[in-house]
């Protein structure tokens, strides 16, 4: 049962309570009661902790008052019935956060719902007669995590400004500030290893790259007076204290990097990756969610943010691996567009206004950035509450504020809060906040928590004076809260004081220059002392054995492959996730071409939306008819009852309503690579993204890539492989010529067990690819298109069966080296593929897990058709598992096989067929009903259970 709990300003009669409970049910599923209280041993409830203010509080409270019902607030919880002694043990292991939530057994008594209590007064320390011991003591208090030699600098700071104590609002902006997610601490400290990779770019002096690694996320030219725009970011400490807000909130985030780059860019597509332990793990820190929680409540997450909001699923997936079960791996990401005439970052002028809109402040956050810089040093303090509604409201006004230039600069308020977003728009000029003009949902906020709360959905913007009555009337049409809470002063400080004596007219009136210190200081330090950090020594130790031997290929024979492949499509890499995926709505705004899954209902539904009557959509619906019709005759059923949706190589999108122009996007990741040799993977990823982007029909020149780097901060060798990763994307950036714009390094990946023992992530970067062609017609499709072309293996070999899906579904174990590619045969297979003509491949799918007999066996289920592969049965078939990840699968017109470039290295591997999902390999059958069914239910049936 749903609970609403709601506090009003008098005593309800029994009439309105019962008008009440039939308002807030559903009138034909629900049946809506009052004043029924939970007895002890009939069920469970959860709630939200009493000072977290639910995301339905304000629609309740409205709700209420609509109809005459005076609610101040609202709670919202949900009851658990069930005669099974083991329910509560069920619920603990798979709904219930400790972290976020309180569980009763019987009826909660609640004085108020409202938050109440009285304001904490600042604090203040004398720095200057302390010990080592002392700094050090002060600096690790109260949940920061500041390091002696940072303690040491904010002393001398107290010194040279004469202070007589230094307060604590300036001991949390510095932590946050100077913390590894927001100061880039451990990458600078290895030689400015993010100045390397954005050096590089510069250095490249690309045509297409507008703005790179210097806005919320990297601009790249489009069509028609366009760019397009992408990032990605994780949040992973979250998402190990509590999955759901975690996940909501890093897709909710990264949109706003979106709203927040250049004047306001807008999403039209987000994507997202999670890595956690195997499902039938349990948690790796006692009171923290099990992997197939955190599993359950992404899917839950990500389908309310990302269907609430409004753009299209890119893509979707999740991977189990021991790795992650201490600290998953939580990537979110979106594109965005925007004119190019407002496509570079602004930068305030003094006296502009500071304007922050969005959702309340609330003590929900504190220490996230800080956290998330130190490993396991983890609370809830550090989880954000999101709430996608709020974020809605404000979309399309950034929009409208950009378009009636209203924006001088804008950005969004994600780690380290306020803090961050306030202080880094304005380094270039200074400014001034009063946080008693920020609206708060919860009372008694202390000045460096409202600065520090990492509350979402909230963005702040730079307002030139002269457009601020034509900026009121915009947010106030489109329902946005906004309040004016500080200026840009040309000072060349960050001003930080609390007084409710100033107002916002009394803002309104005073030049920045001229704004007093006044009410509660809670600091005012010139940048220039506070622009730099203390940072570690840390040391590069190498492994003993830096590149193990690459072993043989285990042999395996024509009659292994049914088996073999049956294990391989129910591990979770390749198994059906389309109960995840299908969940989140990849066709809003009507732009999509493909992506995130394709299958027959996909492609001939895509056929049917496109513009223009391309002749190429057209004659794909006409041979998926033709089909349809030859499988009805077959089978007495229409082919589209075979709905086997497969997750597509790539995503194209038209977001322009009066351009072609395509918006492609790509990704990859193998952490199992990774564990094995960080650098090789590294060139392995790059290379294999880089064909993707090629296959689906990009140039090169045209193709762009972001990095999100996962690393650990205490594996004896992390340091050692991060620099090594870095240093082969740059000479693979330099060589080929393909640009990184945007980026993010989450170097916190180690968890502390509680019996002193560690577990680490392994070092790895995350890719995912920006790129363009000029209309659908220069797209190649994923799906086959004709019955009787050959298939065709291209590329480079990559035979090392370290790190595959065969190694693991079989226990392989050996040295553990992998392929490190060769560039030169690289580049000239590269430019071979660049220079084949788009209808020479009829259809395309990279060769990954599982190799070439996996990617068959998708390719059957998403395309309705068959395939045979020539291997005789005494022939060895390990070329069929191994997994080519510069290779590809292809599908040549008889007459086109003569034309192909040697360069590309064709090697005729079989040929498609009319028997619906049937492949044999020498005549045998290799992909049995039972296989499919298999597929399609292992990894719904591991989420169960």
């Amino acid at each position: 049962t749903t609970d609403y709990y709601i506090e009003f300003a008098r005593e309800l009669s029994v009439a309105e309570r019962e008008f009440l409970a039939t308002l807030l049910s559903q009138p034909l599923t629900e049946t809506g009661t009052h004043d029924h209280p939970l007895h002890a041993g009939e069920g469970f409830l959860l709630l939200y902790k009493r000072g977290i203010v639910d995301n339905q509080n304000d629609s309740l409270v409205a709700l209420c008052r609509s109809h005459g019902l005076p609610a101040r607030a609202g709670k919202v919880g949900r009851t658990y019935h069930a005669r099974d002694p083991r329910l509560e043990q069920r619920l603990r292991q798979t709904v219930f956060n400790a972290q976020i939530q309180e569980m009763f057994a019987a009826e909660p008594h609640f004085i108020h719902l409202a938050p109440q209590g009285e304001r904490e007064s600042a604090q203040s320390w004398d720095l200057r007669p302390l010990t080592d011991a002392g700094l050090t003591a002060l600096g690790t208090a109260d949940g920061r995590n500041l390091t002696l030699p940072q303690m040491r600098k904010i002393q001398a700071i107290q010194n040279e400004l004469g202070l007589a104590a230094v307060t604590d609002c300036i001991l949390e902006a510095l932590d946050a500030r100077w913390s590894d997610h927001c100061f880039h601490t451990t990458w600078k400290s290895l030689g400015n290893l993010l100045g390397r990779l954005s050096g590089t770019t510069r250095g490249l002096h690309h045509p297409n790259v507008i703005s790179a690694f210097v806005d919320n996320a990297g601009v790249w030219e489009f069509y028609a007076g366009h760019c397009l725009v992408i990032k990605a970011e994780t949040h992973n400490g979250p998402t190990a204290l509590a999955p759901y807000f975690g996940q909501l909130t890093k897709l909710g985030g990264v949109l706003r990097d979106i709203l927040g780059c250049g004047q306001g860019a807008d999403p039209i597509g987000s994507f997202e990756y999670t890595a956690t332990g195997p499902l039938a793990a349990q948690a790796a820190v006692p009171g923290r969610p099990a992997p197939r929680q955190i599993a359950l409540e992404t899917i839950e997450a990500i389908k309310e943010y990302g269907n609430t909001f409004g753009v299209p699923m890119m893509a979707a997936r999740m991977d189990f691996l021991p790795d992650y079960r201490g600290k998953p791996f939580a990537l979110g990401g979106s594109l965005g567009i925007i004119p190019r005439a407002r496509a570079l970052k602004g930068t305030p002028q003094p006296d502009d206004l500071l304007l922050l809109i969005g959702g309340l402040t609330g003590n929900d956050g504190i220490h996230g950035a800080s956290a998330s810089s130190a490993g396991a040093n983890m609370d809830e303090s550090a989880v954000q509450i999101g709430s996608p509604l709020e974020q809605i409201k404000f979309r399309y006004a950034i929009l409208e504020l950009r378009d009636a230039d209203c924006i001088r600069a804008i950005t969004d308020v994600g780690g380290a809060g306020l803090n961050s977003a306030v202080g880094e728009m304005g380094e270039p000029v200074g400014v001034w906040i009063n946080t008693a003009l920020v609206p708060l949902k919860i009372a008694g906020l202390a000045t460096w928590r409202i600065l520090l709360s990492e509350s979402q959905e909230r963005m702040v913007l730079a307002i030139p004076p002269e457009k601020w009555a034509a900026c009121q009337a915009i947010l106030a049409r489109h329902l946005v809260r906004y309040a004016l809470v500080g200026r840009f002063t040309g000072r060349g400080r960050f001003t930080v004081v609390h007084d409710p004596a100033c107002d916002a007219a009394r803002l309104l009136a005073t030049p920045g220059a001229d704004l007093p210190l006044s009410g509660e200081v809670g600091m005012d330090l010139p940048y220039d002392l506070i622009a730099e950090s203390p940072l570690p020594t840390l040391a590069i130790v190498p492994p003993a054995n830096p590149d193990p031997p690459i072993d043989p290929w285990p042999p395996c024979s024509c009659a292994e492959l049914p088996t073999l492949l049956a294990r391989m499509l129910i591990d979770p890499r390749l198994a059906d996730q389309s109960f995840a995926t299908s969940q989140y709505d990849s066709t809003v705004q009507g732009w999509t071409w493909q992506g995130p899954l394709h299958g027959p209902i996909y492609s001939n539904s895509r056929s049917r939306r496109q513009r223009g009557g391309n002749e190429r959509a057209t004659r794909q619906y006409v041979s998926g008819t033709a089909r349809s019709e030859r499988g009805s005759q077959r089978s007495g059923r229409l082919i589209w009852d075979w709905n086997y949706p497969v997750p597509t190589s790539y995503w194209a999108g038209t977001p322009l309503p009066d351009h072609p122009g395509v918006a492609v996007f790509g990704h990859w990741f193998e952490p199992w690579l990774f564990a094995c040799h960080p650098r090789r993977a590294a060139r392995q990823g790059f290379l294999a993204l880089l064909q993707t982007m090629l296959l689906a029909g990009c140039r090169r020149a045209d193709v762009a890539f972001c990095d999100n780097f996962y690393t650990p901060d205490r594996h004896p060798h992390g340091t050692y492989w991060l620099v090594a990763m870095v240093e082969e994307l740059e000479s693979l950036s330099r060589r080929l010529g393909v640009p990184f714009i945007s980026g993010k390094d989450s170097s916190a990946g180690t968890t502390r067990l509680p019996d002193g023992g560690m577990i680490h992530v392994p070092p790895a970067v995350f890719f995912s690819a920006i790129g363009k062609v000029p209309e659908v017609a220069a797209l190649r499709p994923n799906g086959w298109h004709t019955p009787g072309n050959p298939l065709v293996q291209i590329g480079l070999p990559t035979p090392a069966p370290a790190g595959t899906l065969f190694a693991r579904v079989t226990g392989w174990a050996g040295q553990g080296g992998i392929d490190l590619p060769d560039m030169e045969e690289s580049v000239a297979y590269l430019a071979a593929l660049e220079a084949t003509p788009i209808d020479r491949l009829r259809s395309a799918v990279p060769i990954g897990p599982g190799g070439i007999l996996a990617q068959v066996a998708l390719a059957a289920l998403a395309s309705g058709l068959g395939a045979d592969l020539d291997l005789d049965p005494g022939q060895d078939a390990t070329f069929l598992l191994q997994e080519h990840r510069c290779g590809a699968l292809v599908e040549v017109a008889p007459e086109e096989l003569p034309h192909l470039d040697p360069l590309l290295r064709p090697r005729v591997v079989g040929r498609i067929t009319d028997q619906a999902c049937q492949v044999q390999v020498g005549g045998m059958p290799v992909l049995t009903p039972a296989t499919i069914g298999s597929w399609q239910k292992s990894f719904q049936e591991g989420l169960a259970g």
